[in-house]
C-alpha cells in the first residue's frame, strides 16, 4: 500500500531543528559534565531550548515539552548528576523520535533517574500538621 505523507510545515521544520539543538546541547553537558562552568551554560541553553519548543508545539509536542520544562525546571545544574544528563539525552532522543507521542515512556526514564516530572507542592507538610 501507497502511504502519502503531508509536506513538513515551516513549523514542522523549526520543531525538529529545536529537537535536535537539544540532543546537541545535552551531548555538550554531558562531554563537558566535570566543568561545571561549561556543564551550567550548556544546561542553561537547554532549558532555554526547551522553552523555545514549549512556545512553537502544538497538541501532545507541547505536553512533552511542558512536561520536560516543569521536571527540570528547579534541577540546578551543579546539583545535575550523570545518570539525569543521561535521563535527560534519552527522553530528548524518545521525544525526537515520537514526536511527542512518547509521554508515558519519557516520564518512565526520567522518573527513572530521580527527575520528577510534576512541581512539588510547596508547604503539604504544614497542611497536613494543621489537620492533627
Amino acid at each position: 500500500m501507497n502511504q502519502k505523507t503531508s509536506p513538513l510545515t515551516p513549523a514542522d521544520i523549526k520543531t525538529l531543528d529545536i529537537v535536535s539543538d537539544l540532543k546537541g546541547l545535552i551531548e555538550d553537558v554531558k562531554e563537558n559534565f566535570d566543568d561545571i562552568r561549561d556543564r551550567q551554560i550548556f544546561f542553561f541553553e537547554f532549558k532555554e531550548k526547551l522553552n523555545e519548543l514549549w512556545k512553537i508545539s502544538k497538541d501532545d509536542m507541547k505536553k512533552v515539552a511542558l512536561r520536560l520544562e516543569y521536571a527540570i525546571k528547579n534541577i540546578k545544574s551543579e546539583r545535575l548528576e550523570e545518570k539525569q544528563v543521561a535521563a535527560l539525552a534519552k527522553a530528548i532522543e524518545v521525544l525526537g523520535r515520537s514526536g511527542g507521542k512518547g509521554k508515558e515512556e519519557i516520564q518512565k526514564i526520567l522518573l527513572d533517574a530521580g527527575i520528577f516530572t510534576v512541581p512539588k507542592i510547596e508547604g503539604l507538610t504544614e497542611l497536613y500538621v494543621d489537620e492533627c
